[in-house]
């Protein structure tokens, strides 16, 4: 089961004066939302050369995760610019290949791997070609549902980077600063308390109040955790406190006996091996769903595969008889495990699973 917790963060920075990127972190990766209009095969070789690739929506989850950093963008001064344009996703029909309406991609496949995935989210069909390449955009106007159209056009894009870790943001007295230097970005980024992970990689430049020279510190991993080098010559250490900043605790922050700062998380979670994040535990764990188990608030439900649904025991899954449901019309239907199949009259044929009337004057051309 795939889980994805979106914790975010967004910035803007302008690059090169022009070009403005929003940053937005979840637990595993970065994207980036470039409002600088490019055509697709710029697009993507800007997010190679970064040492990401344009982002993708292979199922659900990913879809969740983009809208939040578009909302996020939006939400940032850019609402009308964000809401209204085509930004380009890593998805493209390749020259010389044919679309294909029996599958969720219609033909279509991934930049990056893997290439092929059984989620769609179309806003309409895509044109019928053999020979033209085509590109998918999307659109917060159209609720990001996928259309195709010329790689030669100019949109926006989005990047995606995945990390091997993450950091928690580094907590000091307020009069100092933290410049934040990202892996995939050219400048650095001074945030704010919204600021929740740093992707591993990134190098900090703490200035500490009355120092000359800054402190130099990554985020790596330190023996387990993901947590910053030379955190010892932090300034100010003795004035971590509830008070500032949670402690830089996720959820909650409690004082211990010698004066110092302990995390802690509300029911239902459990304390990371950073010591400051917290996960939702995991209530699916060991528990006897056949197929798949959906953690709850109270504990657990199980689901099915598309195409089965639960039996009576709430735990195993049941092949459902779609051709029950006279699915295929007036057309004969074969029932399968997990879906079922038309055989279609003459004069007609399969297209996305259903029988469509065949038209011979237009097969004639």
């Amino acid at each position: 089961m795939m889980r994805v917790l979106i914790v975010m963060f967004s910035s803007f920075l302008i690059v090169g004066g022009t070009s403005r990127v929003s940053t937005t972190c979840t637990a595993e990766a970065c994207l980036t939302l470039h409002l600088e209009k490019e055509h697709f095969e710029k697009a993507s070789k800007n997010c190679i050369d970064n040492g990401g690739k344009l982002v993708t929506m292979r199922n659900d989850d990913e879809l969740q995760s983009v809208k939040s950093a578009v909302l996020a963008a939006a939400a940032e001064g850019e609402k009308e610019r964000v809401f209204s344009s085509k930004l380009w996703i890593g998805l493209s029909l390749q020259k010389r290949r044919c679309t294909d309406s029996t599958e969720e991609l219609h033909g279509f496949r991934w930049t990056s791997e893997p290439e092929d995935s059984q989620y769609s989210y179309w806003k309409k069909k895509p044109l019928r070609t053999c020979t033209e390449k085509r590109c998918v955009s999307i659109s917060l106007a159209d609720d990001l549902r996928w259309t195709d159209g010329s790689c030669r056009d100019r949109a926006f894009y989005m990047c995606k980077f995945l990390s091997k870790g993450m950091c928690r943001p580094i907590v000091l007295e307020e009069q100092s600063e933290i410049k934040y230097n990202l892996p995939f970005l050219s400048e650095p980024l001074t945030l704010d308390e919204r600021l929740v992970m740093i992707p591993h990689g990134t190098w900090a430049e703490v200035q500490c109040v009355g120092s000359e020279m800054p402190i130099i510190s990554f985020c790596s991993n330190q023996d387990g955790p993901f947590d910053w080098t030379n955190s010892e010559r932090f300034c100010a250490p003795e004035k971590r406190s509830c008070e500032l900043k949670n402690g830089g605790c996720e959820q909650l922050c409690s004082v211990t006996a010698g004066g110092g700062v302990r995390c802690e998380c509300r029911e239902g979670y459990h304390l990371m091996d950073d010591k400051v994040s917290c996960a939702a535990k995991d209530n699916c764990e060991n528990l006897p769903c056949e197929f798949k188990c959906l953690p709850t608030a109270t504990g657990y439900s199980c689901a099915c595969a598309e195409g089965f649904r639960l039996s009576g025991d709430n735990i195993s899954c049941v092949d459902i008889n779609e051709c029950s449901e006279e699915i295929c019309g007036d057309h004969w239907c074969q029932n399968t495990p997990g879906s079922y199949r038309c055989d279609c009259h003459p004069g007609f044929k399969l297209v996305a699973g259903k029988c469509e009337d065949v038209d011979e004057c237009t097969e004639l051309k």
